[in-house]
């Protein structure tokens, strides 16, 4: 009976060092996690990382509002500042940018900017993933009033934004490391595609599109889907709502530019094994209403699949080229 505990103990000790020593094998196989797709789905970096170092954001410049030529609104996309140091290098234009999370809704930061002193024939460019146009646009109800801050501002008083915060710590998360773990196999017995998390996994026809070991799969976030779900009627109260922005930005002499920013299955919808339904070409709808400067997603699939990690592979953002098309795009055209 005087041995029991101490074989307990034994036995504990030794089954947690065991298990210690499989995390540790784990995370050293997985990966430190980098990619929100990866993140979110439960997928590993070892296989959806890109082979390629990528730049994780360039610094704003503290441009005050007066002294803009471009002013931007704008979701993650424009919030690391990456295709505006493109821009900005290429057009030799000073730019500002704002995030959806601090002016409290789009109507409320229009409405501030015609009360501000901006310079005659400044841009104001409004970006949004194709996936929320709908959420974003389609209703345009008022909010309380508040003060918007600038991203450079906005860092300043809290920071840089958490949900760039790379290299997640993997050890105190073992159930990512189950999951990362069913799925690397899941993907060797599955030919066809899966969701976990809100993360779709499908197969692609071509492997050279991204650099990362398993190119012969796409990540994306599974409401990308959802677009087919929309009616006639949200799309056109969207384009109508922006087509009453570009009249009142008018009015103070600021010109006006939309960026949609296509879901990836928007881009690489052709080299996609099992597409979604085919949805309405909300770019093209954009370009042909005189609201956005180009149809991006026409740009952006004409440059593959010669441009690899165009969009990150564990992640929903461009790679370093998209970016930097974008931004040389914009200068090319604004």
């Amino acid at each position: 009976m005087t041995d029991s505990p101490k074989l307990f103990l034994s036995s504990f000790v030794l089954s947690a060092v065991i298990l210690g020593a499989a995390l540790i094998g784990l995370e050293r196989l997985w990966r430190p996690l980098s990619g929100d797709l990866t993140r979110l789905g439960g997928f590993s970096e070892r296989e959806f990382q890109s082979a390629t170092a990528h730049q994780e954001r360039s610094a704003p410049a503290r441009v005050p509002l007066q002294d803009a030529d471009v002013i931007v609104l704008g979701d993650s996309f424009s919030r690391r500042n990456r295709w505006q140091a493109a821009f900005e290098q290429n057009a030799v234009r000073k730019v500002i940018t704002f995030h959806y999370t601090n002016v409290g809704c789009v109507s409320n930061w229009v409405a501030w900017l015609t009360t501000k002193p901006i310079k005659p024939g400044a841009i104001v460019i409004i970006e949004v993933v194709e996936r929320d146009f709908v959420k974003t646009f389609g209703n345009l109800y008022p909010c309380a009033k508040q003060t918007p801050r600038s991203t450079w501002e906005a860092q300043e008083l809290s920071g840089p934004d958490a949900a760039s915060t790379k290299n997640y710590t993997l050890i105190a998360n073992p159930s990512y490391l189950v999951e990362a773990t069913y799925h690397y196999f899941r993907h060797r017995f599955t030919s066809g595609k899966f969701s976990s998390g809100n993360v779709t996994s499908t197969p692609l026809r071509n492997t050279q599109l991204f650099t990362n070991i398993r190119s012969d799969r796409m990540l994306y976030y599974s409401d990308e889907d959802d677009k087919t779900k929309w009616t006639e009627n949200e799309i056109d109260s969207a384009l109508d709502n922006l087509v009453r922005i570009k009249a009142h930005l008018k009015t103070i002499h600021v010109r006006f530019g939309f960026v949609l920013i296509p879901d990836k299955t928007s881009v690489y919808r052709e080299y996609m094994i099992s597409p979604i339904r085919t949805s309405v070409p909300l770019n093209e709808l954009l370009f042909r209403k005189q609201l956005a400067p180009f149809d991006l997603t026409k740009e952006l699939r004409d440059i593959l699949p010669g441009t690899r990690d165009l969009y990150l592979p564990n992640d929903t953002h461009f790679g370093d080229s998209g970016y930097r098309f974008l931004g040389e795009l914009l200068a090319s055209t604004v």
